[in-house]
């Protein structure tokens, strides 16, 4: 993926296209759709259009999207390819690419999970204030915004109160940008100054794009819980046992907090101001304390953690649906030391933008995908 990246012209954004049901394909199927669509001379505009039909079912990895350069792909090619890599970033990869390896037993298993809560335990309460450059590229889809129209006489924007700016019938790379972040114990912390963001904005609506809950949380809330076997993946050469998992409700510390969603207020008719009735968009934040599941990705040799997926389990009439992240560890030297750190994360959201409005229900895809890279020790005079 970033050698995708680096050939993406980032300041060209995709245009829509006609609605087109999505299709489950394998890697295999993908490949072959390509290739089968380069050997007929199709457009660039042509093939992006088509791709934007593909639901994977197996993850893109990014050795698997780097090797489609072969068919030096134009600027929007290369943005579908991106976008299913990380549409797909949380599935399993395709079987053939799976090591067949006997299961370690239930022992070896809980040894393995014991030794890394251990490291964990031991390695990020060690790493220090640090900064780093985070990179991310966000893809939307149905971009709406709220318009709460101000003057006299009937307050809605149309006959809805609704006026739709944009809209994105199949996700797009909206933006990409690159920015210093701080971390401590190899968390990512928030900016010390948060810009206010017009909620009705074309971009509302976010959540605070960091990695995630801190992997010694998870392995906190896990307890004495052992996670099951789920299969045996290779990750950078390295031999990764995959284990599956779920925190209940009760034991979770896992935070939903997006904001922000429209609350209508009917004004006028009530007064007896009949001609000057209409309804006051309010906004307000969206807050929850789910249960999740997910995955640990634990070297089998070091028992460092190389992976952690987690799903938020939302409810059905949660203004948020689907928070799906996974992060991406490895051991980075920043000086003399190494330290274990987050370098990659995918986040997958979807939320309902109207809210519990009275509008036609419709939900908004917003997915990142963000690099970290460039670990320095903070400057003490920056962060006192």
């Amino acid at each position: 993926m970033r050698t995708l990246m680096t050939t993406l012209c980032l300041g060209m954004l995709l245009t829509t296209s006609a609605h087109a049901a999505k299709t489950k394909t394998t890697v295999d199927q993908l490949n072959a759709l390509i290739d089968e669509m380069y050997q007929g001379h199709k457009s660039d505009d042509e093939i992006a259009s088509r791709l934007k039909e593909v639901d994977l079912s197996e993850q893109l990895t990014t050795a698997a999207a780097n090797s489609l350069t072969k068919y030096h792909p134009g600027p929007a090619v290369i943005r579908s390819i991106l976008l299913l890599s990380v549409e797909s970033a949380l599935l399993p990869p395709p079987a053939a690419d799976l090591p067949t390896l006997p299961a370690p037993d239930a022992a070896a298993q809980a040894a393995l999970v014991s030794k890394a809560k251990q490291i964990a335990d031991q390695s990020f309460p060690q790493v220090p204030r640090l900064t780093a450059t985070k990179q991310t590229l966000r893809f939307q889809n149905g971009i709406a915004s709220v318009q709460n129209l101000s003057g006299s006489g009937n307050r809605m924007g149309n006959a809805n109160g609704f006026q739709d700016n944009i809209e994105y019938l199949y996700p797009a790379l909206v933006s990409a940008q690159s920015t210093e972040i701080s971390s401590l114990a190899g968390e990512e912390l928030p900016p010390a100054v948060v810009k206010q963001r017009d909620p009705a904005s074309p971009l509302g609506q976010v959540s605070q794009i960091v990695p995630g809950l801190p992997l010694t949380t998870v392995l906190s809330d896990l307890g004495n819980t052992t996670p099951t076997f789920l299969r045996w993946q290779t990750i950078n050469s390295r031999q990764t046992a995959v284990f599956t998992f779920s925190v209940d409700r009760k034991q979770s510390h896992y935070k939903i907090n997006y904001c922000c969603f429209p609350e209508f207020e009917h004004v006028g008719s009530e007064m007896g101001f009949a001609a000057n009735s209409g309804s006051v968009a309010t906004f307000k934040p969206f807050n929850a304390s789910p249960g999740y599941q997910g995955e640990l990705y634990i070297d089998s040799t070091t028992g460092i953690v190389l992976r952690l997926v987690t799903r938020a389990a939302t409810k059905p009439k949660d203004f948020v649906t689907q928070e799906d992240i996974r992060v991406d560890y490895t051991p980075v030297e920043v000086g003399s030391t190494h330290y274990i750190l987050p370098v990659h994360s995918a986040i997958l959201t979807t939320v309902v933008p109207n809210g519990d409005s009275f509008m036609k229900y419709s939900t908004r895809r917003t997915l990142f995908d963000v690099t970290y890279s460039n670990y320095h020790p903070a400057a003490s005079a920056s962060h006192p």
